[in-house]
């Protein structure tokens, strides 16, 4: 009987460490895992760059008065447009809509 106990004994003490040895080495993978993200993170924060639009939004305002679509005028803002739309609707005689277009910009500075 004493002879259990010790036996039982022995794998209780040498199951809590290996159960203690674990939980250090967890810990120890879990700072190396963190430190390793921390550093993923910083590396991709210097490659960050900001976004340069190549294009302009334009729109356009067409208007058709039974020979097809045709572009009134053009704005670069959208209420400028609905603005022009209004005024055109008002006091026109035709079908008129809105268009929006993509311009290449001119002058895009590469780094």
């Amino acid at each position: 009987m004493k002879a259990i106990i010790t036996i039982v004994t022995i794998v209780v003490s040498f199951s809590t460490m290996i159960i203690r040895i674990g939980v250090r080495i967890s810990r120890t993978v879990y700072t190396a895992i963190m430190a390793n993200g921390e550093a993923q993170r910083k590396k991709k924060e210097v490659v960050k760059m900001a976004y340069i639009r190549k294009t302009v939004d334009r729109w356009d305002i067409m208007s058709n008065y039974g020979y097809g679509w045709e572009c009134e005028c053009s704005e670069y803002t959208y209420k400028e447009a609905k603005e022009r739309l209004k005024e055109y609707r008002e006091n026109g005689s035709g079908c008129y809509r809105l268009e929006k277009r993509r311009e290449k910009k001119e002058e895009i500075k590469w780094q």
